[in-house]
């Protein structure tokens, strides 16, 4: 009887041993699984579109109202239009945006401060209403208008 109960508690401490080590593959698995899942979704923002060209997502990308003065900002791609509202004659600056992580450069190609860079810091909050912070512009008109905050269209 005793080489039984020796046979029992053997068998018992082995099939503890495989359950725990097979928690800890299955622990190591997932870590592995969440780094990768993260790393893609975070730091990797590009997916393949039909054509094979990388397509970045961009959060800022779409068109934008000015709570300063009703100007509408559209962003698609490294493009942008900027409609300056008028009783005359709406204005229409055409540029190009450079967007990081965190970060934009706006180059008007037409209008006030053309080719001149403007450096800014943006922010989504809660509202869904984008922010842009100074970091440099030697544009006096485009720090004023991009000083306020803007609302998705």
């Amino acid at each position: 009887m005793a080489t039984t109960r020796r046979r029992s508690k053997k068998v018992w401490n082995n099939n503890l041993l495989i359950f725990l080590a097979l928690i800890i593959v299955l622990a190591l698995i997932s870590m592995v699984m969440a780094y990768f899942m993260t790393y893609h979704t975070e730091n990797n923002e590009k997916t393949k579109s039909p054509g094979n060209k990388s397509l970045v997502v961009v959060p800022i990308e779409g068109t934008w109202v000015s709570n300063y003065n009703g100007t509408m900002l559209t962003i698609k791609g490294q493009q942008i239009t900027l409609e300056l509202p008028s009783v005359d004659k709406p204005g229409i600056i055409k540029g190009k945006i450079a967007i990081g992580k965190n970060s934009v450069t706006f180059i008007y190609e037409n209008g006030p401060c053309k080719s001149v860079e403007g450096h800014y810091q943006y922010s989504l909050n809660e509202k869904g209403e984008l922010f842009f912070k100074l970091i440099g512009d030697n544009c006096p008109a485009r720090r004023e208008m991009m000083s306020a905050s803007w609302f998705k269209l």
